[in-house]
């Protein structure tokens, strides 16, 4: 029914329109012991569907991409300029994000996430957990318990990401485990 509707939506407006269309969260079944969103920054909760039509008919390689990237990306596509405090980037432009933030307040509590096409840091208080997403794309596989220079590395880009950003997450270097 969805399909075909956004169809009809799609013949009506034309190929001279853009369109951009996304969600704000996933949801959890059970995957990781809750059924909920978004209480947790697991890929199931935090990478959404996100579709887009441009009238020039560029076309986009499957990539990591972030929702701060809309913005920048319909500026680009309107030929507007990207003004430079914006935080995302032109989705429609060569290379890809080196890595995505996320975070959610439960409780009081903030939790972060940093993800790269390979690897997840999850930072929820004291705890952290530490994913390899090539071998294990469930994260179902905690591998913070193991010295990690991979994981070590997401951290200080976290760090920097801060210091470039202006962003402190309730205290900065603690939050970070």
């Amino acid at each position: 029914y969805t399909d075909r509707e956004m169809g009809r939506l799609l013949d009506v407006l034309g190929s001279e329109t853009a369109v951009i269309m996304t969600g704000d969260h996933g949801e959890e079944f059970y995957e990781h012991g809750d059924y909920s969103h978004p209480k947790k920054l697991y890929d199931e909760t935090i990478q959404v569907p996100f579709v887009m039509r441009v009238p020039d008919n560029r076309t986009v390689e499957k990539k990591q991409v972030s929702l701060l990237d809309v913005a920048p990306t319909i500026l680009d596509i309107v030929d507007e300029p990207i003004p430079s405090l914006m935080v995302g980037q032109n989705i429609l432009a060569d290379g890809d994000r080196e890595l995505t933030l996320a975070e959610t307040n439960t409780d009081g509590e903030t939790s972060l996430a940093v993800r790269t096409t390979d690897n997840k840091l999850i930072v929820q208080g004291q705890r952290r957990e530490f994913y390899d997403l090539v071998e294990d794309p469930c994260e179902q596989n905690d591998r913070s318990t193991v010295q990690n220079q991979t994981m070590e590395e997401l951290r200080e880009r976290v760090r920097q990401f801060q210091a470039q950003h202006s962003i402190d997450y309730n205290g900065g270097d603690e939050e970070l485990g």
